[in-house]
């Protein structure tokens, strides 16, 4: 981990501050630690509670996985991908199933192509951010899901075969 460089999307939801916490306090000489969430207050909060005078590797990049140009641009320099964004609100779900699907779906596939345009080395999805609610589940639309199904179809290895895709939780 010491020569490292990790971005994690959703870097300010509850998996992400965990995650984060986990990092500094167990590989402190990581390269670089860049939180991506579109969500300014907790990137204000979460640099208050690790100041870049004493974390001096941590980074945050405010972006959304959907503005796949923006992903690009956060993702330069990065040998590993952890991927946590997500909408995950039953009820906004069932009243805004489009949003879901842009980011869940639309953003993963940024997230993937992006990653390799970038030359990153892996990607670790997080599915336990998944849901599945009236509104969406006729498409039963997850990433888990749909990673799964495509790894095992052998699509994300024969197009991306310079790109590592892990699925946690299979």
């Amino acid at each position: 981990m010491r020569k490292q460089s990790i971005l994690i999307t959703g870097g300010t939801g509850s998996f992400g501050q965990a995650f984060v916490a986990r990092i500094i306090r167990q590989f402190p000489k990581v390269q670089r630690l860049v939180v991506f969430s579109r969500d300014e207050l907790k990137q204000f909060e979460m640099a208050q509670t690790f100041p870049e005078a004493k974390h001096r590797f941590l980074r945050f990049f405010i972006g959304d996985i959907r503005d796949r140009k923006r992903l690009r641009r956060a993702l330069e320099g990065i040998d590993t991908v952890v991927h946590a964004a997500a909408l995950k609100q039953v009820p906004a779900a069932e009243y805004n199933p489009m949003e879901f699907i842009h980011t869940k779906v639309l953003g993963a596939e940024n997230l993937i192509e992006a990653s390799v345009d970038a030359g990153v080395k892996k990607v670790i999805a997080n599915p336990s951010n998944n849901i599945y609610v009236s509104a969406v589940s006729f498409w039963e639309i997850s990433l888990k899901y749909s990673l799964n199904k495509l790894e095992l179809n052998g699509v994300l290895p024969n197009q991306f075969p310079s790109l590592s895709i892990i699925v946690t939780g299979k």
